[in-house]
């Protein structure tokens, strides 16, 4: 199936919604997309160039923000397992999504974000793809 780069609203069932965190400091909890229409998320993605090195797990989980909910934990979890960024460098970690269905569909308005766990140190070179359809 070919997707897109871009979202071209008119002619595209597919696109994606990408968060790139390069140094160390941007590694943090934070909202990346607001959905432009109703979007159900199909696939999530992520890889790092430097993994973490601290004590302890390291985590990240994609989430679904609607109305206030500030990213960190407090919206809806989209992975049934969080990413490892204790694992390999360059190497695609595509984890399964959350069994709650709903939890995948997204109104227009609600938002994307990353929730981080644990003590980031040196976690950098982070990429974050997420592939959303148009519902």
């Amino acid at each position: 199936m070919s997707q897109p780069s871009t979202f071209d609203a008119p002619t595209q069932a597919y696109f994606t919604a990408s968060l790139i965190m390069l140094a160390n400091a941007a590694v943090v909890d934070q909202a990346f997309f607001i959905a432009p229409e109703p979007l159900e998320v199909v696939e999530i993605h992520e890889i790092h160039t430097t993994l973490g090195t601290g004590a302890g797990d390291v985590t990240l989980q994609v989430e679904r923000l609607q109305g206030t909910e500030a990213p960190g934990g407090n919206g809806d979890a989209l992975l049934a397992t969080t990413v490892d960024l204790k694992a390999a460098n360059n190497t695609r970690q595509s984890p399964a999504l959350t069994a709650t269905t709903a939890n995948l569909q997204l109104a227009a308005g609600d938002r994307l974000g990353v929730d981080i766990s644990g003590t980031t140190t040196s976690v950098a070179g982070v990429l974050v793809t997420v592939l959303l359809r148009r519902i």
